[in-house]
């Protein structure tokens, strides 16, 4: 159910910049929820492009698991087996991607910090 749900969100980014489906299952624990949307300037061709980037790095970043989220620079996906459509989350959620080249390391470091704190204060 998983495939065939990124799948159709993959499909569904060379037309629109935004959709969520829904691929039920044989029984409750089968359902899997899935949405997708892009920045509104950005042209469908790079938006499906950017959705299936994000699919394709979610494989490798949550292999084996019923859910996953991903902010691109240019769309958002997720993905899970419990519905998160309508509900207010406000989990924050911090992953550190690219290199650090031109970037002043010890700046960073003390950013990263400072995110981190914030991060495990919940809120």
């Amino acid at each position: 159910n998983l495939n065939s749900l990124l799948t159709s969100l993959v499909n569904s980014a060379t037309y629109s910049s935004y959709s969520n489906s829904t691929i039920m299952g044989s029984s409750p624990q089968d359902v899997v929820y899935g949405l997708y949307q892009c920045r509104g300037d950005l042209a469908m061709p790079d938006c499906a492009m950017c959705v299936a980037r994000s699919v394709s790095q979610l494989g490798v970043l949550c292999s084996q698991t019923c859910g996953g989220a991903l902010q691109l620079e240019g769309c958002f996906v997720k993905y899970d087996n419990a519905t998160f459509l309508g509900v207010e989350d406000k989990t924050v959620v911090l992953k550190k991607c690219g290199p650090s080249v031109g970037y002043d390391t010890e700046a960073m470091s003390r950013r990263d910090a400072v995110l981190a704190a914030l991060a495990g204060a919940g809120g």
